[in-house]
């Protein structure tokens, strides 16, 4: 799989949601905002590894192989899907594709239905372009690891209450999506 992504603005949301994430830490003032939108940005990434759920806002040009297709689907290594395009070399061949989505344990997972052809490249907007348009769930997961980040922001000890909360798996258990 060949998987190159562009257009990413990493401060974004970070800053987008700055205000409300401090009404969440209780912080007054502007003193701390720098390292309130770092953390939020710290946050939004980790979010992102650990679910496989793209925030921040990138298109992302996937280039399938063979070897990805199965009975003539390919399951679409980005999340969430908002639109998308398919071209074989320098031709459209977006209305010889469709995206079809299946779940698992109740988890929304995209497949690329159609033939595998040499060339196909397919374009995915993906991730969120305002504050607005984000799950709750995912700013309540965000905003607590922000929280956790932020109170214990000097050194992490393996095996101290410093380190990532096991609850936090729990929070983001709706959002995991399947390895490929």
């Amino acid at each position: 799989m060949s998987i190159r992504r562009s257009g990413l603005d990493l401060m974004v949301l970070p800053r987008g949601l700055l205000s409300d994430a401090k009404g969440h830490l209780r912080i007054d003032g502007t003193w701390d905002d720098y390292t309130v939108v770092q953390t939020i940005a710290r946050a939004i990434g980790w979010f992102e590894r650990e679910t496989g759920v793209s925030i921040n806002a990138a298109t992302y040009t996937w280039k399938p192989t063979v070897d990805e297709f199965i009975d003539g689907m390919a399951r679409v290594p980005v999340s969430p899907v908002n639109s998308w395009t398919a071209a074989i070399g320098a031709t459209d061949a977006t209305s010889s594709y469709a995206i079809e989505s299946d779940t698992l344990h109740g988890v929304q997972i995209e497949n690329l239905v159609g033939a595998w052809a040499s060339g196909l490249t397919v374009i995915i907007p993906s991730g969120y372009t305002s504050v607005a348009a984000i799950d709750p769930g995912i700013v309540d997961a965000v905003f607590r690891y922000t929280a956790h980040l932020y109170e214990h922001r000097e050194i992490l000890v393996a095996g101290s209450e410093a380190q990532t909360p096991g609850w936090m798996d729990n929070v983001i258990a709706t959002w995991w999506k399947p390895r490929l």
